[in-house]
């Protein structure tokens, strides 16, 4: 495929569409560029893996949760290293998100529109569902007697 080419799928809710991502997640850049994005992977892979050594004889998903994070984390920096960009393909069309403007003196809300998600990948997918994993492990973990710890 070339750069920005989409090949549907299911019709317009789900389409490759690939591009090039040198940011980080949904396109969000900053200045200096890519060479900081890998440098800042680099640094929460190796935190990722350190931890996931550490707690390698605790409960599964636990270790389930780091390991798809970090899983992920390893392709899009693979991405990164070799290209300089994360290539980004799974394209949904949700239904629209419109959340309206809202000025209540001090807190003033611009509103937000979405009317089509982010392109993203795999490996993005990877890090989502292991973070959301990791985070229901942290806060409903079970003690060895069965009660839920909070």
């Amino acid at each position: 495929m070339t750069l920005y080419e989409s090949i549907s799928v299911m019709g317009r809710f789900f389409q490759l569409t690939y591009i090039e991502n040198s940011g980080i997640a949904f396109g969000i850049n900053f200045r200096g560029g890519p060479a900081i994005f890998t440098v800042l992977a680099i640094f929460a892979t190796m935190v990722v893996f350190g931890y996931l050594w550490k707690v390698r004889n605790q409960e599964v998903l636990l270790k389930l949760s780091l390991a798809v994070i970090l899983g992920g984390a390893v392709g899009n920096l693979i991405d990164r290293i070799l290209y300089g960009a994360v290539a980004d393909f799974l394209d949904f069309d949700f239904p629209n998100i419109s959340i309206p403007p809202l000025d209540m003196g001090i807190f003033n809300f611009q509103g937000y529109q979405l009317h089509r998600w982010p392109v993203f990948n795999l490996a993005d997918s990877c890090v989502t569902i292991g973070i959301i994993l990791f985070l229901y492990f942290s806060f409903f973990k079970t003690t060895d007697s069965g009660k839920t710890q909070r």
